[in-house]
């Protein structure tokens, strides 16, 4: 490979970056997102309070410094500080994970889609509308209750039914490539498909699909929290931001703070993940804008 051909998608890339970080809002989305995650992994380790350290005599307690209850405590005792930011890992790992698979699921549909057209598409995306015509949260309910409230099924639940669009994109983006040179010179060549799908359909439809996983991820971290409020999610002893909030929400006259810390956290991270994903789209695609 010639340098004059690897210069240009590094410089495709630089200037990709410099776009996204002259997006102040993605920039700040992105420190935001990471901050949450930082506090996600430090402050279970490191708080005073443990996740489930109860005490009746701290019950329903509001917000405090004296004593480490930075958010308050629960009905329990329990200290939610620690309570919200452990349920951000939960949450944060249900929506990345989750995303994975939605990906992996929908990138590999949709270019197998585009890719031979004719009936095999036609099969193929006609599956996918049926899917479409099911509310995605009662078909995410379904499989969690066949399957059980194993916090691993839920990802595979979440992301088993999330993929529809990606493969719609995909599948767009592969039948827009699929005649030009390149992939004519991999035909030409009796490269077997499988390779030509991941080697050059793949990779040239990379750049919609990261934007579009950047805004997957919350719409996962939301349907996660919707079953957890349903009771159909998370469960004790473990907690999510769904969890927190379905037991805040009862006592939002009494005690506000109880519901007020998990939701306010979710609401920075949903508002966090859009602004990263709309850096992401504007930077890969400048003409869009």
């Amino acid at each position: 490979m010639s340098a004059s051909s690897q210069t240009v998608p590094f410089t495709a890339r630089r200037q990709a970056l410099a776009r996204f970080a002259a997006n102040r809002s993605a920039v700040v989305g992105l420190g935001l997102l990471a901050l949450i995650a930082l506090l996600a992994i430090l402050i279970p380790i490191l708080w005073p309070h443990g996740l489930e350290e109860a005490g009746l005599e701290h019950a329903s307690q509001p917000p405090s410094l004296t004593d480490f209850h930075w958010f308050g405590t629960d009905a329990n005792g329990r200290d939610l500080f620690v309570r919200v930011f452990y349920g951000a890992r939960i949450s944060l790992a249900i929506g990345l994970i989750a995303t994975a698979i939605a990906l992996a699921i929908g990138v590999v549909w949709g270019a197998v889609a585009g890719w031979f057209g004719g009936l095999t598409d036609l099969l193929m995306m006609r599956f996918v509308d049926v899917l479409y015509a099911v509310p995605l949260l009662f078909l995410v309910i379904v499989l969690v209750t066949v399957l059980g409230n194993n916090v691993f099924l839920i990802f595979a639940a979440i992301g088993a039914v999330e993929w529809l669009t990606m493969a719609r994109i995909v599948r767009g983006q592969t039948i827009a490539i699929r005649n030009r040179e390149y992939i004519d010179s991999a035909r030409a060549v009796d490269l077997p498909t499988p390779r030509i799908l991941s080697r050059y359909v793949i990779p040239n439809v990379i750049g919609p699909v990261i934007v579009y996983s950047t805004l997957l991820i919350p719409v996962n971290i939301i349907v996660e929290s919707s079953l957890s409020f349903l009771g159909l999610g998370v469960q004790e002893p473990l907690t999510s931001w769904g969890l927190l909030i379905n037991q805040g929400a009862p006592q939002l006259d009494s005690a506000p703070w109880i519901l007020a810390a998990p939701a306010t956290l979710l609401a920075i991270t949903m508002l966090a993940f859009n602004a990263v994903g709309d850096g992401l789209r504007d930077a890969l695609d400048p003409q869009g804008r």
